[in-house]
C-alpha cells in the first residue's frame, strides 16, 4: 500500500468493491479493474480488438470511479496511466452506497453561471447542482468523449469555430448565425436554453446573431438545424433561470434522483443510483 501524493488539483480513484445497478445487475471491481490491466499488458492481441474490449471495460469503470480533490490521502495497490486503485473499496462508501463523502469530493467556489450549467438546468437540476458545485464526472463519460470527438472533426478545419467569450466557448460563428452543436436530439429545450443564453450574452457584447441548433443525430425529428432567436420575453426568463440556478447552487441540497431513462446515459449514473 501506498499513499496517494499527486501535484493536481484532483486525481481519479477507482475503488474496488462489488456494486449491483438499479436493474440488478452485479459489477465486481476488482475483476474489472484486473482484466483492465490484463488487457493493457497483452501486446499479442488484436489492435482494434484491444481498443473495443477496452472501450467495453473503461465503460464498466466508471461505476467505481471517482475524482478526489488531491489532499486527501488514500491507500492505493496500484497506479495505472493517471488512476489510482484501491482495494478495499468498501471503506470509502457512506450508508452502503458508491458515494465518497462529500468531504472527498472536489468543492470550492461554486462555478459562475454558463451556458452548460443553463443546458444541466433544464435537462437535470441535480445534474446542475452536482457539477455547478464542481463534481466533475464527465471527463470518465463515453458518451461525452464521443459527442466531443464528433465536434472535434466536424469542426477540425473551421477558423470560425471554438471562439471564447467571458465564460462561454461558441461552437461557431458567423455573420449571421451563432450555431451549436448537438451529439443528438435528446433534449432540444435544453439546447435552446443554452443557446438563448449565449445569444445574450453576444447581444451584450453589441453582436446580434440568430441562433442554430444543430443535430448530428436525429432520433425525435428530421431537421438537421433548429433556427433560435432571442425575443425580449426570453431576455427575461433568463435572468430568472440564473438566479434561480444561484440559489439552486448555494441551498446546500442536492436534488432528487429523476428516475428517467435517460439517465443511463448520464455521467454522473453511477454517482446517482449506485
Amino acid at each position: 500500500m501506498e499513499l496517494i501524493l499527486d501535484t493536481r488539483d484532483r486525481v481519479t480513484i477507482f475503488l474496488g468493491r462489488t456494486v449491483t445497478d438499479i436493474d440488478g445487475n452485479e459489477f465486481d471491481g476488482k475483476a474489472i479493474w484486473n482484466g483492465y490491466v490484463d488487457l493493457l499488458k497483452n501486446n499479442e492481441m488484436d489492435y482494434a480488438k484491444k481498443v473495443y474490449e477496452l472501450s467495453v471495460v473503461k465503460s464498466m469503470m466508471n461505476y467505481f470511479m471517482y475524482q478526489v480533490i488531491k489532499k486527501n490521502q488514500f491507500d492505493f495497490k496500484e497506479q495505472i496511466g493517471d488512476i489510482y486503485y484501491i482495494e478495499n473499496g468498501d471503506d470509502y462508501i457512506l450508508d452502503g452506497k458508491l458515494k465518497l463523502r462529500m468531504s472527498y469530493l472536489y468543492r470550492g467556489k461554486n462555478m459562475e453561471v454558463n451556458g452548460t450549467l443553463i443546458n444541466y438546468y433544464f435537462h437535470c437540476q441535480r445534474q446542475c447542482y452536482l457539477h455547478g458545485n464542481r463534481l466533475n464526472l464527465e471527463d470518465e463519460s463515453e458518451n461525452v468523449k464521443i459527442g466531443k470527438a464528433l465536434h472535434e472533426e466536424k469542426y477540425k478545419d473551421d477558423k470560425s469555430s471554438e471562439i471564447a467569450i467571458d465564460n462561454i466557448r461558441l461552437d461557431k460563428l458567423t455573420t449571421k448565425y451563432l450555431t451549436e452543436t448537438k451529439k443528438s436530439d435528446a433534449d432540444l429545450v435544453a439546447a435552446k436554453w443554452q443557446l438563448l443564453y449565449y445569444l445574450k450574452v453576444l447581444k451584450s457584447k453589441g453582436i446580434i446573431r440568430k441562433g442554430r441548433i444543430q443535430v448530428i443525430e436525429k432520433n425525435k425529428q428530421n431537421k438537421s438545424y433548429i433556427e433560435v432567436e432571442l425575443t425580449e420575453a426570453e431576455e427575461k426568463e433568463l435572468d430568472k433561470i440564473v438566479i434561480k440556478i444561484k440559489e439552486l447552487l448555494e441551498n446546500g441540497q442536492i436534488p432528487p434522483v429523476l428516475n428517467e431513462s435517460k439517465c443511463k446515459k448520464c455521467a454522473y449514473y453511477a454517482y446517482c443510483y449506485i
